[in-house]
């Protein structure tokens, strides 16, 4: 499985990552989690047949578009979590824990989203009441959103959009994303440029 600590990951055994990170008390703002990305399904057929995707996901599924959906087995620390970053669409179902998300349309611009999400939430918005929040403020009246998953919750993040998460409990989830048909949606977007279509081609590729 792999561990992944801000914007870094590295291979890593789950007793490993149990007694360092999940037993023992943080190392740093970016406390690390685990993952893995398919190869638990063969693992663990149990839990990969109990998953049901429910309708109002599996319908945004398009096999001109999309591969397969790429399932993630998640093991959170307290503390963990992920930067900012966008994809296509996905899932998160929370199977034990509590995690607070970070949600913003994709033509918002996120300040430092590269930083853990921890160092990130005390960068701009500081413990102290009397500290400016205004960065922050301005970022949530754009459209950018919280929430709290609890266990049992189902979370859909739209295609593109950005998202990050801060683990409030130790936790388990399962998560899934579509694969895109890359090299497909490229090559039809190439002939669509060339023949001078860009906004079809633009379109194309954003699928």
């Amino acid at each position: 499985m792999y561990s992944h600590t801000g914007a870094q990951r590295e291979r890593m055994d789950v007793a490993h990552f149990l007694c360092r990170h999940v037993c023992n008390a943080p190392e740093s703002d970016d406390q690390t989690y685990l993952f893995d990305r398919d190869d638990w399904r063969a693992s663990l057929p149990e839990v990969e047949a109990a998953i049901v995707t429910p309708d109002v996901i599996a319908a945004h599924y398009d096999p001109s578009w999309h591969t397969r959906w790429s399932k993630y087995f998640l093991i959170s620390a307290l503390g963990s979590g992920i930067n900012f970053h966008q994809h296509t669409n996905a899932f998160n179902a929370l199977l034990a824990g509590k995690k607070l998300w970070f949600v913003a349309p994709p033509n918002l611009t996120i300040p430092d989203h590269k930083l853990g999400p921890v160092r990130w939430y005390r960068k701009l918005v500081p413990p102290d009441p009397e500290a400016s929040q205004e960065e922050f403020q301005g970022l949530r009246d754009k459209g950018l959103q919280m929430c709290i998953q609890n266990a049992g919750d189902l979370l859909y993040v739209p295609q593109h959009y950005w998202h990050a998460t801060i683990s409030l409990a130790e936790g388990v989830a399962i998560s899934g994303q579509f694969v895109r048909r890359t090299n497909a949606m490229l090559g039809k977007a190439t002939k669509l440029a060339q023949e001078k279509k860009y906004a079809e081609a633009a379109s194309a590729y954003s699928k």
